[in-house]
Formats: structure tokens, sequence, C-alpha cells
């Protein structure tokens, strides 16, 4: 929902693997375009669930929240969108090294891509 100028999604994601695996902290998020390029991207950690040990059985989810802006910043074109809209996200669960790609089609990530992110949590 947006609230002036404010967006808001959760990120999940699900042990897909036959046994309980663990998360620990923030993990890593960028941008793309409809052709999977990256895009401008700051991720910003945010405390808001703080790092703590999530155990996933197989199939359960663990959650990530993002808050974004939709105003631009002032060095941004203040006629028509303030970024080129993303239409999908690279996303790294902590300790990962394979990154999987999401949909992310809302709209332009003002201030040159910057999103706040929490912990995963469950």
């Amino acid at each position: 929902d947006a609230a002036a100028g404010n967006r808001y999604a959760k990120l999940a994601v699900t042990n897909t693997s036959s046994k309980a695996c663990t998360l620990y902290g923030y993990g890593g998020l960028q941008l793309t375009d409809a052709n999977g390029k990256g895009m401008p991207t700051k991720l910003t950690r945010k405390p808001d669930p703080a790092p703590a040990l999530v155990t996933l059985e197989p199939g359960q989810k663990a959650y990530k929240n993002l808050h974004w802006g939709a105003v631009p910043d002032g060095t941004e074109s203040t006629t028509g969108l303030c970024e080129p809209e993303s239409k999908g996200a690279t996303v790294i669960p902590p300790d990962e090294t394979q990154p999987f790609t999401v949909k992310f089609d809302f709209g332009s990530v003002c201030e040159h891509g910057s999103i706040d992110g929490s912990a995963y949590y469950k």
C-alpha cells in the first residue's frame, strides 16, 4: 500500500528441500529490468525485525520486509518516473551463493533504488 509516497512489500522465501534449513540475517537483493539486467539498488539493513536464527522445515516460509519511496529525492526527475521501473529482483538469502529471481513490478524505486530491508523472520 502507498502512504505519502511510501511503498511496502514482503519478500517470502520457501524451503524447497527435503530437510530443515536455517537462515540468519539479511541477504541481498538487486532490482532488475525486464531483461534481467541489474538496475540501481541501494539495500539498507533495518533492524525491525533484527536478525534471529530462523529454522524452516520443508515447505515453510521466511519473510523479509521491504520499504521504499516513490518521491524523487531532488536529483531525480519530478516529471514522469523518478527512476526506470523495475520488473524483477535477484535475491540471495543469507549464507547462500545461488541467487533466484522474483517478480518486482511495483513501479519506480526512487532515491536511486533505495530500499530498506529487514532481516528474515518467520
